[in-house]
């Protein structure tokens, strides 16, 4: 089944939506979905997904699927690269881009080097609010 035809029996009934309200945007929820948006550029559920997620020892994990991957060989088909805590925001931001430009989705080059300045935006301000509630425990 092609992806597009794919999107549009599954753009209406999917259970990663979030609807707000009228006029607003529809939100995804999907694992692979770089923006959070639901449409087809940036679906995960489709066959080009690419994904960036945190690991436990604060680095990335960058994923993607293969452009040679059959559709039923999902762990196969599905190629990681770890960038590590110390490469610094900006390395990590270029070696997402590299990887995506140099692939199958260019076009998310961008998208997904946003996404890792997000995650390290969360992970100081989380780090600002826990210095916070110790000082003024003191």
């Amino acid at each position: 089944m092609s992806t597009d035809l794919h999107w549009l029996l599954t753009r209406n009934w999917t259970s990663y939506q979030v609807r707000q309200g009228n006029g607003t945007p529809t939100f995804s929820r999907e694992a692979d979905n770089l923006m959070n948006i639901s449409s087809p550029k940036y679906s995960g559920a489709l066959g080009h997904s690419i994904g960036v997620r945190e690991t436990k020892d604060k680095g990335f994990t960058f994923y993607h699927r293969k452009e040679d991957a059959s559709v039923h060989h999902v762990a196969k088909g599905r190629e990681t690269q770890t960038i590590s805590k110390q490469d610094g925001l900006h390395r990590s931001a270029k070696q997402a881009s590299a990887i995506t430009g140099s692939g199958q989705r260019p076009e998310l080059s961008r998208v997904a080097a946003a996404r890792i300045h997000a995650l390290y935006a969360a992970r100081r301000s989380k780090k600002s609010k826990s210095k916070k509630a110790k000082k003024t425990e003191a």
